[in-house]
């Protein structure tokens, strides 16, 4: 990620139809405002008056657009940023299912995981949200554990978002984290609804029994 965040949101303002235009009618608009506004102060016209109303109500129309434009802007890359760190984790989750398929349907060890992976890969593991550090962390139960140990792989996380490599990043994606499951989908997960993510769902062993 060779550009800065403010690189990429001047190059994202420009390219919006409510960015940088009515910025610039803003500020003409305002100094138009600021003229005729002397000028009524020392002539008192009732034209003056009636064009510096006709002015400061564009004026107020274009500080609006503009105030809409930033929050589009804003919103765009904040959607960006998640769509890519969907679209890794769902990388994740292939390359999951492809290593097991390699390993006796087995799982990574959560020590090397990233190494294990490498291989089955397509595109870099690194979340567009993130400027430096670990992007995603592999849950530790499911370390060299089987895919048909689990109860219900479709509901038992395998990778989630992390900055330190052990918990659950928090307000990386405006309330909201990516988490791979053990069946290799990806979904978007609200932080309230992250209390309820299954973390170690394994099937019952079965006991010998006695003769």
């Amino acid at each position: 990620m060779g550009t800065s965040d403010d690189g990429a949101f001047l190059r994202a303002l420009s390219h919006t139809s409510l960015g940088l235009v009515p910025l610039v009618l803003a500020v003409v608009f305002g100094v138009a405002a600021y003229q005729i506004q002397q000028r009524w102060r020392m002539q008192r016209h009732p034209p003056l008056l009636l064009g510096l109303i006709v002015v400061w109500v564009f004026l107020l129309t274009n500080v609006l657009l503009t105030l809409a434009g930033l929050f589009h802007v804003g919103c765009a890359q904040l959607t960006g940023r998640r769509a890519g760190c969907h679209a890794v984790m769902k990388s994740l989750g292939e390359a999951a299912m492809q290593y097991a398929q390699d390993y006796d349907d087995t799982f990574p060890p959560v020590a090397h995981w990233e190494v294990a992976l490498k291989p089955y890969l397509k595109i870099p593991l690194k979340c567009p949200s993130v400027k430096r550090g670990s992007s995603y962390a592999m849950n530790k139960a499911l370390s060299k554990k089987k895919l048909e140990a689990l109860e219900n792989p479709a509901e038992v996380i395998l990778f989630f978002e992390s900055d330190n490599g052990t918990t659950v990043a928090q307000k990386r994606h405006g309330g909201s984290q990516n988490f791979t499951f053990a069946d290799g989908h990806a979904k978007r997960v609200s932080e309230n609804n992250q209390k309820v993510l299954a973390w170690d769902t394994f099937k019952p062993t079965k006991k010998a029994s006695r003769r």
